[in-house]
């Protein structure tokens, strides 16, 4: 299900998430604060086992560039800082592996 970030945000979007029940949450960004991206995907992997990828592009702070989780036992929020992913790039995540691989490309 894609979301933008602006709908991602609000509490009353993650209950209707929560209603809803999504495999899988795609979210572009645009934002220079992400704790709360971060809080929202924790919430999703943690009680509705979803994978969510938020991706966002921002030159200010340290903020994530790219926020994903899936729903495993341990690590399943991953925050990949703006100081280690340069843009342009590509990132590819293998959500499949026990421990998270991601390249930069």
């Amino acid at each position: 299900m894609p979301l933008i970030c602006k709908d991602f945000l609000p509490e009353a979007m993650q209950e209707t998430l929560y209603r809803l029940c999504p495999g899988l949450v795609l979210v572009p960004a645009l934002s220079p604060e992400t704790s709360v991206f971060e809080s929202n995907t924790a919430f999703l992997v943690t009680h509705l086992q979803t994978v969510v990828a938020v991706v966002n592009t921002t030159d200010k702070g340290e903020e994530g560039s790219a926020i994903l989780g899936r729903p495993i036992a341990f690590e399943s929020v991953r925050v990949e800082k703006r100081e280690m992913v340069q843009p342009p790039v590509l990132l590819v995540a293998d959500l499949l592996r026990p421990r998270w691989l991601i390249e930069v490309r």
